[in-house]
């Protein structure tokens, strides 16, 4: 294994399965309208072929990059996400890192599912291809870490549809519905407040539909992209400034929007804040950062709950997923070996190009020692014993269990082609090699008559 080229893999995280509370990711949370603008400010810190790409979701924030200098890298971070020393001491002494193949099996687990706060939930895989494309898209995914990623998205998908890792859950959003179970036991009668068009927003809306909610309004920045969704024929649909009237009737409210400052606060309440005829009023809080602010939570009627409070405990099919974890770590290890061994013959690639290149070279140095005008039988007979010759010493080294000695014979092999022959060895060579020549050439001249 080239493990000083799989070294080079780096993945540092925050989660709220590690215990990361909320106030520290949404620090580390870039801003969408500076991500592009930080992302390759960071990017111009690593060598040319180096990448990176950041993911940021609810429970989740990491930077994986692929560089020989990741100190440098993890402080542009650090340094964007504190305002003072103490802050980025406490994120340095926060964030979870892995590197080489504990990265690209660290990554693996996140895309599965396995990671999650929600054990398989099925929308973290998205958001890791979203973060991946948000990269392409800037130039900032180059070489072995884009490689890390499609190895990722393979395994991750065979995790899941040969183990029952997704079984009975969707997403954060029908885990936060399902949670509700403790306060409403019927939600038929209830009226409930949508904020935000993305994925997290609509899901939640589907699960209430499905539990029999006909009462929906939904809410959003802009109304007229609500409003031509398909969802609209179904639920009321209101802009944001009906915010405060809609949350202050509804027994439920989920907000799900990418807003950089909280959009619900009790000024934006106002008058509404201190009547209610609802008794417990429940507010999903599935934004990062968060959609709610602080001054919400002390409110008496209102229980702010956010994605740190969610169990996977009370879901359906828990059970039946915990069991499947076993299966799927065993696959992932199987995986692993294979990708170990995809990662080394790519990391490879290069000096078997050299010693493709090297065989070449002195292939036609031979030739042309022979000074021959046109000999197309002796050119024959060399470029097959080269041919045999590489190809078998390859295939031997595909063979080699310790992938470190495999590469480091490759290497020796490669410099040995490439030295220099000495003047007796000059001439050795070209007799030798017109000696063969010219009894395959008898040969070939004698199969020909025959025929």
């Amino acid at each position: 294994m080239n493990t000083d080229f799989l070294n080079a893999l780096h993945c540092w995280s925050l989660s709220a399965k590690e215990g990361d509370p909320a106030p520290l990711r949404e620090r580390a949370s870039l801003k969408q309208q500076q991500r592009a603008e930080n992302l390759r400010l960071w990017h111009q810190a690593l060598a040319e072929e180096e990448g990176l790409f950041y993911l940021a979701t609810c429970h989740r924030i990491e930077l994986y990059g692929w560089t020989s200098s990741p100190d440098a890298l993890i402080e542009k971070w650090i340094e964007a996400s504190s305002k003072t020393s103490a802050q980025g001491l406490e994120m340095k002494a926060s964030l979870s890192h892995h590197q080489g193949e504990a990265a690209l099996a660290h990554l693996i687990r996140v895309c599965s599912g396995l990671e999650s706060e929600v054990l398989g939930e099925t929308q973290i895989l998205g958001q890791v291809k979203d973060a991946v494309r948000e990269s392409r898209d800037l130039a900032l995914l180059t070489g072995p870490i884009d490689r890390a990623t499609q190895m990722a998205f393979r395994v991750a998908k065979k995790i899941r549809t040969n183990t029952r890792i997704g079984e009975g859950t969707v997403s954060i959003a029908h885990a936060a519905v399902d949670g509700l179970s403790d306060v409403f036991e019927d939600f038929s009668d209830k009226k409930i407040a949508i904020v935000g068009a993305g994925t997290m927003a609509l899901q939640a809306m589907e699960k209430f539909w499905n539990l029999g909610v006909r009462r929906i309004s939904w809410i959003n920045r802009s109304l007229e992209k609500i409003q031509n969704h398909a969802w609209a024929e179904r639920v009321s649909c209101y802009s944001l400034e009906s915010l405060a009237a809609e949350v202050s009737t509804s027994h439920v409210t989920v907000l799900a929007t990418r807003a950089e400052e909280p959009i619900l606060t009790r000024s934006v309440l106002g008058a509404v804040a201190t009547k209610s005829k609802l008794g417990p009023q429940i507010i999903l809080d599935l934004g990062l950062p968060r959609n709610a602010s602080e001054d919400v939570h002390r409110l008496a009627h209102y229980i702010v709950r956010n994605v740190d409070e969610f169990s996977d405990r009370s879901l359906k099919g828990h059970h039946q997923r915990a069991q499947a974890v076993p299966v799927a770590m065993q696959l992932l290890q199987d995986e692993m070996k294979i990708c170990l061994k995809d990662w080394n013959h790519y990391s490879s690639a290069p000096a078997r190009r050299e010693l493709m290149q090297a065989i070449a070279e002195v292939k036609a140095h031979t030739l042309a020692d022979l000074k021959l005008e046109s000999n197309p039988d002796l050119e024959y007979v060399i470029h097959s014993i080269y041919g045999k010759l590489s190809h078998h010493l390859l295939q031997e080294l595909e063979q080699v269990q310790d992938e470190d000695l495999s590469g480091r014979v490759l290497e020796v092999i490669t410099r040995a082609w490439r030295r220099p022959q000495t003047n007796g060895s000059q001439e050795e060579i070209p007799q030798q090699l017109a000696q063969i020549g010219q009894e395959s050439s008898h040969k070939a001249r004698q199969a020909r008559s025959s025929r």
